[in-house]
């Protein structure tokens, strides 16, 4: 049960570290609401992909993709102290 919720643990927080940095960032770079949302003309708050690239700088892709490579070293280690016993007595 431990090494469950351990797992459930770090892939949420793989989620909410790169959906701080990519969209909280990505959003709320210019202190002015205003520039936020007629940032895009006519179209208004329509355009607010998730992933729009022309908003991120490259270093905070750079910095996603290092996270994705930690997270999956830590779900490695996770599984290979677990020698694939995923039971729910521990």
């Amino acid at each position: 049960m431990k090494k469950t919720l351990l797992l459930i643990g770090t892939v949420w927080a793989y989620a909410v570290l790169c959906f701080y940095i990519v969209f909280i960032k990505r959003t709320f770079n210019s202190l002015s609401l205003s520039n936020i949302l007629m940032d895009h003309g006519d179209q208004g708050i329509t355009e607010f992909s998730f992933l729009a690239y022309n908003y991120v700088d490259n270093y905070t892709w750079i910095i996603v993709f290092l996270l994705t490579i930690i997270l999956f070293l830590t779900l490695a280690l996770i599984f290979k102290n677990s020698n694939c016993n995923m039971d729910t007595k521990n």
